[in-house]
C-alpha cells in the first residue's frame, strides 16, 4: 500500500499515528484543529501535507522551549526574554575582535621578554638615542627586578634625564609581557611604528575598544582584554 504524505486525509492520518507502539496519541479531531491553526500551508479540512505540519509541529515545539520556556515565562515576558537574549548575542559579536594578526617579529618580540633595557632600545631608539649612563643602566636593572619579581624602590636622577620615559616605557612593557594583574595607566599605544607590529594583537584590542566607546559610548569589554592579557602572559613564555 503506497502512502502520499503530501496528500492525506486528517482520519487516515490519526489512524497511521497511532499505529505506533505508542498506542492512540492523536484523534482526527485534534488533527483538523492543528491544520485549521496552520491555515492552507499545510492543508485543508479534507487533505492533509504531512510533512508541513510535521515542520509545523517541530517549530512550535522549539518555541516553546526557547529562552522564555526554559524560565517558565509566557506571553510578553517570554517576548522580552528572547529579545533580550536576542540583543545579548548581538552585543557579544559586535565586541569580537577576532581574528588578531601575527607579530612582524616574533623573535624580537620574544628576545625582550626578560630585557628591559633590549625592550627600550628595540623599540623606542627614537627615545633612547643617547648612551646609558652607570645611573641609568642601576635604574634599569632595579626596574627590571620590580617589574619581573616585585619590590618596591626609589631613585632620584637630574631633570631631563629620562625619568618620566623610563617608567612610562617601564609600565608598557609590564603589560606587554603580562607581568603585572593590575596597572592604572600605561599611556598610549601610537609612539612606534615597531612597537605595533610587534604586539597587534594587544594593540587592536585596545585602539578598537577606544573608537566602540568614542563612536557609540559603549564601553569595552574588559573580560575580553582580560583574556588577550592572559593570553599574552602564557604565550610569550
Amino acid at each position: 500500500m503506497s502512502i502520499d504524505l503530501k496528500v492525506m486525509r486528517p482520519g487516515k492520518l490519526a489512524g497511521l499515528l497511532n499505529s505506533t507502539r505508542l498506542g492512540e496519541v492523536t484523534s482526527e479531531t485534534r488533527v483538523r484543529r492543528n491544520v485549521i491553526r496552520a491555515g492552507l500551508r499545510v492543508g485543508d479540512s479534507t487533505r492533509v501535507n504531512v510533512l508541513g505540519h510535521a515542520a509545523r509541529l517541530v517549530a512550535a515545539w522549539h518555541a516553546r522551549r526557547g529562552p522564555g520556556a526554559a524560565s517558565g515565562l509566557t506571553g510578553y515576558d517570554a517576548l522580552r526574554a528572547s529579545a533580550a537574549a536576542r540583543n545579548r548575542r548581538l552585543s557579544a559579536a559586535g565586541r569580537d575582535i577576532a581574528p588578531l594578526p601575527d607579530a612582524a617579529n616574533p623573535e624580537h618580540r620574544a628576545a625582550c621578554e626578560k630585557d628591559f633595557r633590549r625592550f627600550c632600545e628595540t623599540y623606542f631608539p627614537a627615545a633612547f638615542c643617547r648612551a646609558w649612563s652607570e645611573d641609568h643602566l642601576r635604574v634599569i636593572a632595579k626596574i627590571g627586578e620590580a617589574v619581573r619579581e616585585g619590590g618596591l624602590f626609589a631613585f632620584a636622577m637630574p631633570r631631563g634625564s629620562g625619568k618620566t620615559t623610563l617608567a612610562r616605557m617601564a609600565a608598557l612593557w609590564a603589560v606587554l609581557y603580562g607581568y603585572p594583574h593590575r596597572l592604572r595607566a600605561i599611556g598610549h599605544l601610537f609612539e612606534a611604528e615597531d612597537e605595533s607590529q610587534a604586539w597587534p594583537d594587544l594593540h587592536d584590542t585596545i585602539r578598537n575598544a577606544r573608537w566602540a566607546y568614542q563612536r557609540a559610548g559603549r564601553m569595552p569589554d574588559f573580560d575580553a582584554l582580560a583574556a588577550t592579557i592572559a593570553w599574552h602572559r602564557h604565550s610569550v613564555r
